[in-house]
């Protein structure tokens, strides 16, 4: 399979960046643009609720993912947002990024628009 490389990943964040839902909201562009940097950098393991609070959102060192649910609010609308670009305008983007439910890992796949499936790569 043929690997993604980061200019493509980085030119399919750019595209998604400069989107509708995301140009009116700068916590959906830190988050994504964060834990995709810290995945290209491959600081994978550092991309828990946590690190991303603090990082991402500029929480305290004392944050607490159970009093405050900002990482998991703003994954749920990443991710609803994502879907919605690529939906949209995105769908003829060759590179899909994707934040799997469960994680905060993002995902790469090049789109094949021709057939209208997606292959991993």
């Amino acid at each position: 399979m043929e690997q993604i490389s980061r200019d493509e990943i980085m030119v399919s964040l750019d595209r998604v960046l400069a989107s509708e839902g995301f140009a009116s909201s700068p916590n959906l562009k830190k988050f994504l643009s964060y834990i995709i940097e810290q995945k290209l950098d491959g600081n994978e393991a550092g991309l828990k609720a946590y690190s991303i609070a603090i990082d991402a959102f500029g929480r305290s060192e004392d944050f607490d993912s159970q009093i405050d649910p900002i990482v998991r609010v703003q994954a749920g609308r990443l991710r609803k947002e994502l879907e919605t670009y690529y939906q949209g305008v995105g769908a003829n983007d060759p590179v899909r990024i994707d934040v799997p439910r469960g994680s905060y890992r993002p995902e790469f796949t090049y789109q094949n628009t021709s057939l209208g499936e997606n292959s991993n790569a």
